[in-house]
C-alpha cells in the first residue's frame, strides 16, 4: 500500500494544466467563500485563462504536489515584480498556495513554499513577500516558521452597516 503522505513536487507544465486549474477553482472557491476575492464576469473563463497565462507567464513560477500514485493535491505560485522604490529592484511575491483538505498537514505547504524560495533565489530577487491576512493565524504561523517576518500593516475599515445612517455634514 502507498504512503498517504509520500509526495513529489515538481514545476507544473501543459499537462498540468486540468489538475492545476482544477486546484486552483478550490482556491478560489475558498477566497470567494471568505469575502476574499470578487468573481469576475466569467469565473470558468477567467480561471481557464489566468492558469494558462501563470503557466506561460516567464516571470512566475507554479509548483505542483502530487502524491506518489500520481494524483494532484496541492500547488503554489510566485511572481517576480520589479519594484522601482530605490532599496531594491526586484521582489518574489509568493501568490497561491494552496493544500487540498485531505493532505494538510503533511508538510506539503511548507514544502512547495521552500521550492518557490529556491526558485526565486535563483531568480536573483532582492526581497520575498507573501501577503496574508491578519486573521489568518494557521497561515501566519506557517510564514514565521519559514522565516517571514512582518512587514506592512494593512489597516482596513469595515463596510458600512447598510441600516445604520452616518451623520456626514
Amino acid at each position: 500500500m502507498a504512503d498517504p503522505f509520500a509526495f513529489s513536487i515538481a514545476r507544473a507544465g501543459v499537462s498540468d494544466l486540468p489538475s492545476l486549474t482544477s486546484l486552483r477553482r478550490a482556491f478560489h472557491d475558498t477566497q470567494v467563500r471568505m469575502g476574499l476575492l470578487d468573481l469576475p464576469q466569467d469565473p470558468e473563463g477567467h480561471l481557464d485563462r489566468s492558469t494558462v497565462g501563470l503557466l506561460e507567464s516567464r516571470r512566475s513560477d507554479v509548483l505542483i504536489a502530487r502524491t506518489v500514485p500520481g494524483a494532484a493535491v496541492a500547488y503554489a505560485t510566485s511572481t517576480v515584480r520589479f519594484v522601482p522604490d530605490g532599496r531594491s529592484k526586484t521582489v518574489g511575491l509568493i501568490e497561491e498556495v494552496f493544500v487540498g483538505a485531505d493532505h494538510r498537514g503533511a508538510g506539503l505547504a511548507s514544502a512547495l513554499v521552500d521550492g518557490l524560495i529556491q526558485e526565486l533565489r535563483l531568480r536573483a530577487v532582492d526581497r520575498i513577500q507573501i501577503r496574508v491576512l491578519a486573521r489568518n493565524s494557521a497561515a501566519r504561523a506557517l510564514w514565521e516558521r519559514l522565516g517571514f517576518e512582518p512587514n506592512v500593516l494593512m489597516l482596513e475599515l469595515p463596510p458600512a452597516d447598510p441600516g445604520h445612517q452616518e451623520n456626514i455634514p
